[in-house]
């Protein structure tokens, strides 16, 4: 069966959140994103971040992929999860992933 990988754009305010990885019994926002998405799919999903943000962090757009075995409307799920979703974590953009052709992190202290 053939698998499609779909890239999405996240903001959020994590200071309710215990960073972007989940952990047992902390809210974190990979846990909080993938829950709502596993709901709207009827299937789990897992969520894999760029990377990864520490308790009470911000993200203005951290990216994230999931698989998933059918093509999406991809407006919809956009839709669905920001109606899901707590005010504090907004998705930006979703997008097909055809083929990553490199890696690129930048990193600012503040």
């Amino acid at each position: 069966m053939k698998e499609y990988k779909y890239k999405m754009l996240i903001s959020y305010d994590g200071t309710n959140y215990f960073g972007w990885q989940i952990q047992k019994n902390k809210l974190t926002i990979q846990e909080a994103i993938q829950k709502e998405l596993s709901k709207i799919l009827k299937k789990n999903i897992k969520l894999i971040g760029a990377g990864r943000t520490d308790a009470k962090v911000h993200a203005l757009e951290q990216v994230a992929h999931f698989s998933y075995n059918k093509k999406l409307d991809l407006k919809k799920v956009l839709f669905s999860l920001n109606s899901l979703l707590s005010d504090d974590i907004r998705k930006k953009n979703f997008a097909s992933i055809r083929k990553a052709l490199w890696k690129n992190s930048l990193w600012s202290p503040s």
